[in-house]
């Protein structure tokens, strides 16, 4: 049966014309493939009418269309055997890193001097178990794809495929500290640009992620896979199952302790209590269900769960120079305004409300919501450069600022 023509298999269906027509080179990887004859290895209609992912879920449309091509090029990556029967070989992403990264120096460090054997304190190049960091027990299942240097790209099938039914590439990286992120929203993607076939705007090896076409996708991806962030700094700690506390860390490279925070995993009011001005007479307080629901009945669309949950939590907040506003801001034109009059000169034409939560004059730092393409997205104007950026990592961010500025 035909794969239905969805916009993920007409990148596919593109790929394979370029494939067809210019080999394999066509796919620009520092690894390149160099199958033997045949040079194409399509998977039988009746085997592909058969397989189901390693975890149970549909084959994704893109992956079912690539495979109706060649199931060679995913075979010498050690996504499956084909001989003698089908069967895949996942692994997992701390499998991955562990064949990739284990033992390697960080790139941006490995030129410093080793340290004496007599000088523990010293930093510099050494045996490095990276893979450690990259033990996220919701990414048991995991391929490896080619491209990247220092990064890797590595296809994870998490609990929930986005709308096109596709899963992530993710990508990897030990440069300074471990970090994970979403590369592309999906095996289509990852092909097209492969390809040569896609020429996002930008000169950052991940400009896709600001391609309007796709943001959507990328977002769910980041709320599945990353919860709810863009990228992930010690992803082993910060995406692991919450628990009472979260101790220092190790850097693997320079051996010197690093705090993982992480509002995801922490209580909230108890950390902004410690950190709320010992001068202050008013104790925190969250919003109340009824001032939350007339705040999203006033605007028109739900807010975003993490500020939701901050809300409820602390109503309002004079943290240093940071200013959270409190729901009756939120609810008001008064205060609304002034901070949209503020704005106007650094921010670009508004397509919808928009919303702000969060404020420094000091440090000219404006966080806002607005409604673009039938979602709530979270910006945030930092010294007149405007990005796009979750909630969670914002308030994370800020609240950060604030917990070490003197």
């Amino acid at each position: 049966m035909a794969e239905p023509r969805t916009e993920s298999v007409k990148w596919v269906e593109k790929v394979i014309e370029v494939v067809r027509a210019r080999g394999w080179k066509a796919l620009d990887t520092l690894d390149r493939y160099r199958p033997e004859a045949p040079l194409f290895r399509p998977l039988s209609p009746d085997v592909l009418a058969s397989l189901t992912l390693p975890h149970g879920a549909p084959l994704p449309p893109s992956l079912r269309s690539w495979l109706g091509f060649d199931a060679g090029f995913l075979a010498h990556w050690g996504w499956f055997e084909l001989e003698p029967t089908f069967r895949w070989t996942p692994r997992s992403l701390q499998e991955i890193a562990r064949a990739e990264y284990d033992g390697e120096p960080s790139p941006e460090m490995e030129a410093q001097v080793t340290p004496e054997p007599d000088d523990p304190e010293a930093s510099g190049p050494r045996e490095v178990a990276w893979s450690q960091s990259f033990a996220v027990p919701s990414m048991a299942h995991a391929f490896l794809l080619p491209g990247g240097s220092d990064t890797r790209r590595v296809y994870v099938l998490t609990s929930a495929p986005d709308a096109a039914g596709d899963y992530p590439v993710l990508y990897t990286d030990i440069d300074d500290q471990p970090l994970l992120a979403v590369l592309y929203p999906g095996l289509d993607l990852y092909l097209a640009e492969t390809a040569g076939l896609l020429k996002p705007e930008g000169v950052d090896f991940n400009t896709v992620r600001e391609d309007r076409r796709f943001r959507a996708r990328f977002r769910h991806h980041e709320r599945v896979a990353l919860a709810g962030r863009r990228e992930v700094e010690w992803p082993a700690e910060v995406l692991a199952p919450p628990r009472a506390e979260v101790a220092d860390v190790i850097n693997p490279f320079t051996g010197i302790p690093v705090q993982v925070f992480s509002l995801a995993r922490e209580d909230w009011t108890q950390l902004l209590t410690q950190l709320h001005p010992p001068s202050a007479r008013t104790a925190l307080k969250g919003a109340s269900e009824a001032n939350l629901a007339r705040i999203e009945a006033r605007w028109g669309w739900p807010l975003p769960p993490a500020l939701r949950r901050f809300l409820a939590g602390v109503d309002g907040l004079r943290l240093g120079r940071y200013h959270f506003l409190e729901s009756a801001e939120l609810l008001a034109e008064v205060p609304q305004r002034a901070l949209a009059t503020r704005a106007a000169g650094q921010l670009p034409p508004p397509e919808g409300p928009r919303l702000f939560w969060a404020e420094s004059k000091a440090d000219d730092v404006l966080a806002y919501l607005e409604v673009q393409d039938g979602e709530v997205i979270c910006f945030v104007a930092d010294e007149g450069l405007v990005r796009e950026e979750p909630c969670l990592e914002t308030l994370e961010a800020l609240v950060e600022r604030a917990r070490v500025q003197d």
